[in-house]
C-alpha cells in the first residue's frame, strides 16, 4: 500500500470522541462505556450525550448557588432579562458545618424543582475538615492561604493512607457525601461532579502536598462512589492550565474545567487558556469555564475557537449587583442565539 493510500484509509478511518473512550460510541452501550462511571442511569447518559452534541457548537450558560443551596443567582439573571441559565451550580460546603440546621442537603427540592424545569445540575464540594486533629472548627484553606479565612493544617498525604486517623475521617465524608448524591439518583438527577477543585493552586488542604496524594484522594473518592452505586455523575477536573502531572487519568474524567478569573478585560475571548486544557486531555476531553468572572462576549468566543462547553459566573449578582457582568451584559448574552438557556433544554428525563 503505497503513502497516499494509507493517508486516504487513515482519513476514513479516524474517529473523534470526548469521553473515557478514544473510540466514538455508536450504540448506547458504547456511549456508557464513554463515561467514567461503570453503570451510569439512563439520565446520566442522555446528558453526556447533550453535552457532546452541544460542544463546538453552542454554550451552555450557568449560574452559582448564592453559597450553597439554591437557585438565588438563577433567580436575578431571570428577573434581569427574562430567561433562567440552563444550568445551576449548587455546593456541599456545609457538608460538615451548618450553623442553627441553615442548610439540610437531605432536602433536595431546590436541586429538583431546577431539575424538574430541565435545568442542568452540576455539584461542587468545598470540602470543609477540622482546622487542627479533635477540633469542632472546620476549614478547607490550606496553611497560610486563607486571607483572612480560617485554615487547617489537615494532611492529605495521611488522609490517603489507609488505617490513619485521616484516612477514616475522609472516608466518613464521603459515604455521607454519597449517601446526599444518591438522593437526586433515587430522583433520576444526573450531576456534573466537580470535586477538588484548583488543587494545583495550593490554596486548599486537597492541594497542600502534592501531585500524587491528590491523584490518590481522587481515585479513592472515585471507589468510594462506585462502591456505594453512585451512577448519576459526570466528573469533571480543574486544571490551572500548567498542571498536567495532576490530571487523575482518562479514566477517572469525563470532562476539563477551568477556573478563570479577570479584573481587566473581563469579558475578552481566553482562547489561550481554553488550549491549555486542551493540551492537557490530549484533545479528548470537553472543556468547560467551570467557574468565572466576566463571561466572554459571545462573539469572540466563537470568533477566536474559546467556544466552552458552558460558563458558570461565582456568585455576585444576587448580593452585590454583578460588579462582573452586569444586568445589561447579561441581557445581551442570554439573547444570543448561540447561547443555551433553560427554555431551549430538551427532556433528558427519559
Amino acid at each position: 500500500m503505497n503513502r497516499y493510500m494509507i493517508l486516504l484509509f487513515c482519513l476514513l478511518t479516524i474517529s473523534h470522541s470526548y469521553g473515557c473512550s478514544p473510540s466514538s460510541p455508536e450504540t448506547e452501550e458504547d456511549e456508557q462505556a464513554s463515561l467514567c462511571s461503570k453503570n451510569p442511569m439512563p439520565q446520566t447518559v442522555n446528558l453526556f450525550r447533550f453535552l457532546q452534541e452541544t460542544y463546538g457548537k453552542k454554550i451552555i450558560s450557568g449560574t452559582m448557588a448564592h453559597v450553597a443551596w439554591n437557585t438565588a443567582e438563577a433567580d436575578w439573571v431571570f428577573a434581569q432579562t427574562g430567561k433562567y441559565p440552563a444550568l445551576n451550580g449548587f455546593d456541599y460546603i456545609h457538608l460538615r458545618y451548618s450553623p442553627s440546621g441553615w442548610i439540610d442537603y437531605g432536602d433536595i427540592s431546590p436541586v429538583e424543582n431546577w431539575w424538574k424545569a430541565h435545568g442542568l445540575v452540576s455539584g461542587m464540594w468545598h470540602w470543609n475538615v477540622p482546622q487542627t486533629k479533635g477540633s469542632a472548627e472546620y476549614a478547607f484553606y490550606a496553611p497560610g492561604k486563607g486571607q483572612g479565612s480560617s485554615e487547617t493544617d489537615f494532611d492529605i498525604s495521611r488522609g490517603v493512607q489507609d488505617g490513619t486517623d485521616e484516612n477514616l475521617a475522609l472516608r466518613i465524608d464521603l459515604v455521607k457525601v454519597a449517601d446526599y448524591l444518591l438522593l437526586l439518583a433515587q430522583k433520576g438527577i444526573p450531576v456534573i461532579w466537580r470535586p477538588l477543585h484548583e488543587a494545583s493552586g495550593g490554596w486548599f488542604w486537597w492541594g497542600a502536598k502534592g501531585p500524587e496524594a491528590y491523584k490518590a484522594l481522587w481515585k479513592m473518592m472515585f471507589e468510594v462512589f462506585e462502591a456505594k452505586g453512585v451512577n448519576n455523575l459526570i466528573w469533571v477536573w480543574t486544571s490551572e492550565g500548567h498542571d498536567l502531572d495532576w490530571y487523575p487519568g482518562d479514566e477517572y474524567v469525563d470532562l476539563i474545567g477551568m477556573d478563570i478569573y479577570r479584573e481587566e478585560n473581563a469579558h475578552a475571548s481566553l482562547i489561550d487558556r481554553f488550549k491549555q486544557a486542551e493540551r492537557i486531555g490530549g484533545g479528548r476531553k470537553m472543556i468547560a469555564l467551570s467557574e468565572c468572572g466576566g463571561i466572554p462576549a459571545p462573539d469572540l468566543m466563537f470568533e477566536k475557537g474559546d467556544t466552552w462547553l458552558w460558563f458558570m459566573p461565582w456568585y455576585d449578582a444576587y448580593t452585590r449587583q454583578d460588579k462582573w457582568n452586569g444586568a445589561a451584559y447579561w441581557k445581551t448574552v442570554m439573547n444570543d442565539p448561540r447561547i443555551i438557556t433553560r427554555d431551549q433544554m430538551p427532556n433528558l428525563k427519559e
